[in-house]
């Protein structure tokens, strides 16, 4: 079984989705940066001293708009779109359903020690999701994209259960209308007490407050509806896959200019709502007139923003500029992933060099473009030597069972 199910050979592999992924992975980076430096914790009266505070502002107001949300939604339905072309590559064998769910609770065993370390985490939920994804692909293909719209806002139900079941009453995860103290807040722990766990030297301080935000965290898939959106956007990945999206105009103009007027329209109408994913609503009114219309904004600029990278590619070709620095990013996702994570509580943890919230958001993005210029000057040199990125190759060893050569051939 392990035998018949092998990885993707070079040409075999589509180089936009490759492009793609890593282009994601980079975006990812700018909103979690956020929550590493300490700025979305900091209380707002901190924040207000430092010298970059006006700019900082203008910058998180940029991350909010531009990338939030966005990046994340490219990489799942990306996700979703590499389990169809597996499939594709192994659907006569047979092996492919026991082999992918084996490669499930490998990553799933990732996502949980990773967690451990950065609350942050996306991979724990992808191997949840992957699951779902495994017993959705059996939906005839004419009805993926209407199951995976309805898992997409499948929050609406949650929403309006909770406002029956309460009354219109509160939970720990209900948004009140408080002051608010921090970018990011909680219920149990003052804003100050967080940033000073992250700021001190003691690990095991550290990993208690991670495990509190963990806590939080999925908590607040509920309210977000964060699972059942991620398997719906496997899903919707899974369907474009299987329609030739990724090999047939994915640049077209009319994507490209369809996807930018309802994002724009979405994100800058949510903005004036106000609200938030991570919390019910205070009314259900506001559900619609913010939740359901960021979701939408944010996938629309997902297909704009896929739809620009799609027409540069083509522009260049497979060994033009973008798809010589961003493919190899995207063939080594999980290993860059996780070095993201190692290098910013390096940076920004008091165990580390403890920068946190000094140099400012401003200067927690550029600490992140510093990473990200390394991460796409050592993937292209990497996999002249190897064949798989260190953290892809630990996977697939695993998956397969036996330990998979790494080193090209020629290469000592």
């Amino acid at each position: 079984m392990a035998t018949a199910y092998r990885p993707a050979r070079p040409g075999e592999r589509i180089v936009l989705v490759d492009v793609l992924r890593g282009f994601a992975l980079l975006g990812i980076l700018f909103d979690n940066v956020r929550s590493f430096s300490g700025y979305d914790y900091a209380p707002l009266g901190e924040l207000a001293l430092l010298g970059t505070f006006r700019l900082d502002g203008i910058v998180n107001g940029l991350i909010e708009v531009l990338v939030k949300g966005k990046f994340y939604r490219i990489f799942a339905i990306l996700f979703g779109a590499g389990c169809f072309l597996q499939f594709s590559r192994h659907a006569g064998d047979g092996s492919f359903g026991a082999v992918y769910r084996r490669r499930l609770l490998v990553l799933l065993a990732i996502g949980v020690l990773h967690s451990l370390a950065w609350s942050g985490d996306i991979l724990l939920m992808y191997a949840l999701a992957g699951f779902v994804l495994l017993g959705l692909r059996r939906v005839p293909l004419r009805r993926q994209p209407w199951v995976a719209v309805a898992l997409v806002f499948f929050f609406v139900l949650t929403d309006v259960a909770f406002f029956l079941w309460t009354a219109g009453g509160h939970a720990p995860f209900a948004r009140s209308a408080g002051v608010e103290t921090a970018h990011v807040t909680f219920p149990d722990v003052a804003p100050a007490a967080v940033v000073e766990a992250y700021r001190s030297n003691s690990p095991w301080r550290i990993f208690r407050m991670n495990l509190h935000h963990l806590a939080w965290k999925w908590l607040a898939k509920i309210p977000s509806g964060s699972f059942t959106t991620t398997a719906g956007l496997f899903l919707l990945g899974y369907w474009l896959a299987a329609k030739d999206f990724f090999t047939r105009r994915p640049g077209s103009a009319r994507l490209l200019l369809g996807a930018l007027a309802v994002g724009a329209a979405g994100t800058f109408l949510a903005l004036r709502a106000d609200g938030s994913m991570t919390t019910f609503p205070p009314d259900p009114w506001n559900t619609f007139r913010y939740k359901v219309v960021l979701g939408i904004g944010q996938l629309g600029l997902a297909f704009f923003y896929m739809a620009v990278v799609a027409r540069l590619v083509a522009a260049g070709g497979s060994d033009g500029w973008i798809s010589r620095r961003l493919a190899p990013v995207g063939r080594m996702a999980l290993s860059n992933y996780l070095a993201q994570t190692v290098a910013c509580i390096v940076v920004f943890y008091g165990i580390g060099l403890g920068l946190d919230t000094r140099a400012g958001l401003a200067g927690a993005v550029a600490v992140a473009g510093a990473l990200l210029a390394v991460q796409v000057a050592w993937s292209r040199p990497w996999l002249r030597r190897y064949r798989f990125g260190p953290a892809e190759w630990a996977w697939r060893s695993l998956t397969y069972g036996r330990r998979l050569e790494n080193r090209r051939a020629g290469v000592s």
